[in-house]
């Protein structure tokens, strides 16, 4: 099996990686930047939090895929770098603009990774783009908006 046919075979794995590293770590990174004084604080934080999210999310994709007798391997890595990859990019303005802006380019990629995520999966589901836009960013939401607030009583307690 060629790439393309590994990717087509693991299309809910990339789909569920990007997901979950795109929308654990802008909840992270938001609500630390809520509190934070410094970028490069959220960019740690942002970091550490991308590289154990994609390192738990691979070997867990492992593990299921081993247990149900599939291709662990190739789950794993395709997990591994669609977690990465997307857990990466709402830390990275951080490490090049001051907090504030910071803040609103990291949101803007979000949505933006989010909005194709969401595209990408009406054309594997065959489903309405309108719908899986919306529910794929109304998660992400959901998720920063509690990181944010457990940031702000924490901080505030």
């Amino acid at each position: 099996m060629g790439l393309s046919g590994s990717l087509r075979a693991h299309s809910g794995t990339v789909i569920l990686g990007v997901e979950d590293g795109c929308v654990s770590v802008t909840g992270l990174v938001l609500g630390v930047a809520t509190v934070a004084t410094s970028a490069h604080v959220v960019l740690l934080a942002g970091l550490a939090g991308a590289a154990a999210a994609a390192t738990s999310m691979a070997c867990g994709q492992y593990l299921s895929d081993e247990t149900e007798h599939r291709a662990a391997v190739a789950g794993a890595s395709w997990m591994l770098a669609a977690s990465a990859v997307s857990a990466a990019l709402p830390a990275l303005p951080f490490a090049f603009f001051a907090l504030a802006p910071a803040r609103i380019i990291a949101v803007c990629l979000s949505v933006v990774l989010l909005i194709l995520l969401g595209l990408g999966r009406a054309h594997v589901a065959d489903s309405s783009r309108f719908r899986t836009i919306a529910e794929t960013v109304g998660i992400a939401a959901l998720a920063a908006l509690a990181a944010v607030g457990i940031s702000l009583v924490a901080n505030h307690a």
